[in-house]
């Protein structure tokens, strides 16, 4: 349970820090790279940004299955109908 705990502890250190660093180069490439064209910029502001809203976006999509009520009937022996 340890090592699961540290390794989570891993990647939300690594998400922050990838986080960090594409977010300090969209700004850059807005702020000091006026010269680059708008779709160049835009094109690697969506690739830079990826780190930042692929877990984002996992975490809002992501749908945890509920276990099946009660009423509702066990699967049937297999060959029997």
């Amino acid at each position: 349970m340890k090592e699961e705990a540290k390794m989570n502890k891993q990647k939300a250190i690594f998400l922050v820090i990838s986080e960090s660093i594409g977010v300090i180069a969209v700004i850059w490439l807005w702020t000091r790279k006026r010269k680059a064209s708008l779709v160049s910029r835009l094109l690697w502001s969506l690739f830079l940004l990826i780190p930042l809203f692929g877990p984002l976006f996992y975490a809002f999509v992501k749908v945890s299955p509920d276990d099946h009520g009660e009423t509702l009937p066990e699967y049937p022996d297999p060959g029997s109908y």
